[in-house]
């Protein structure tokens, strides 16, 4: 704890998220610490949301299990899963949408609800 204190002090941004502590300097992350899961609801979710993969491993890629979940969650999955992420979490995630995740719909209505401002174009799969 005392490493915590030392860089608040030194004023770099120490940010708890579900699943890493991040620290960031000048709002450049340079540093994250992964953190475990143990929330019983949060890895039912994610199992719901990519079933083919293992809750843990879901869920060690934040951005993409948010967007999966603006996408295929539930009213209540959202209302939960913002509440252990945030709304910050949500609108990284949807500037780091891999494409193919969300459809127009979801993609529309999350830039809306988050007021991210001009809706971008979707993220577009590029074959080389």
């Amino acid at each position: 704890m005392g490493i915590l204190r030392h860089l608040l002090r030194m004023n770099y941004a120490v940010k708890k998220c579900a699943t890493a502590i991040e620290i960031q300097w000048r709002n450049t992350r340079f540093w994250s610490v992964p953190v475990s899961i143990t929330d019983p609801r949060i890895e039912r979710i994610a199992r719901r949301v990519k079933w083919w993969e293992p809750a843990q491993e879901t869920l060690s890629e934040q951005d993409d299990f948010l967007c999966r979940v603006m996408t295929f969650g539930t009213w209540d999955d959202l209302e939960y899963v913002d509440g252990v992420y945030g709304q910050d979490a949500f609108r990284h995630a949807l500037d780091h949408c891999r494409p193919g995740v969300m459809d127009p719909r979801s993609w529309n209505y999350w830039h809306v609800r988050l007021g991210t401002g001009a809706i971008p174009p979707m993220p577009q799969r590029t074959f080389a």
